[in-house]
């Protein structure tokens, strides 16, 4: 069981980002909540966002 654990804590702790390209242009890429949203998405969720909470239910 020890030995599973440490394979285990080993196995978890080395998160690196093994291309660079990828993790630049993925910092580059719009945004939202998390989410990687095409550049005319973020207005059009936006709008719509603001019309479901200016229309009383």
């Amino acid at each position: 069981l020890q030995k599973y654990m440490a394979k285990r804590a080993k196995r978890l702790s080395q998160h690196k980002v093994r291309y660079r390209v990828r993790k630049t242009l993925a910092n580059a890429r719009p945004r939202v909540k998390g989410r990687f949203v095409k550049t005319e998405q973020p207005l059009t969720a936006a709008a719509v966002e603001a019309s479901k909470t200016d229309q009383p239910q």
